[in-house]
């Protein structure tokens, strides 16, 4: 019986570590995502320009999940970011820790990254 419940606890715990693993993979997963937008939206100098929707379906297929998404910018005309503006992107994503097969606990995880337009509107 003490064997058959040690072993229990261990496929217990080895079944949540895995589970943690995979939300580190995921921040990282996120990290990636929030750079490679905001490098398409510095070189475009809009946050909503074909190119940076274009590319958030990219990275959303590559990634494997659609994050939502936020900019925080000084705008110079409806989307547009003047040359040499800062503006920073907020990605969030809703997953859930999957505790001994019973608990499933939802979490909020949160990536950011910032950047500098390089596009000048006139």
């Amino acid at each position: 019986i003490d064997v058959a419940v040690s072993i229990v606890v261990i496929m217990m715990l080895v079944a949540l570590v895995l589970n943690v693993f995979s939300f580190l993979t995921l921040k990282q997963d996120m990290d990636y995502f929030a750079r490679e937008l905001v490098k398409t939206a510095e070189i475009c100098g809009d946050t909503d320009a074909g190119a940076v929707w274009n590319r958030y379906e990219e990275l959303a297929y590559e990634v494997g999940f659609y994050p939502d998404i936020e900019w925080d910018a000084y705008y110079y005309d409806d989307c547009r970011i003047q040359y040499g503006d800062s503006f920073r992107l907020i990605i969030s994503y809703e997953a859930e820790l999957l505790g001994m097969g019973v608990i499933h606990i939802p979490l909020t995880l949160i990536a950011s990254s910032s950047g500098i337009s390089r596009q000048y509107w006139k």
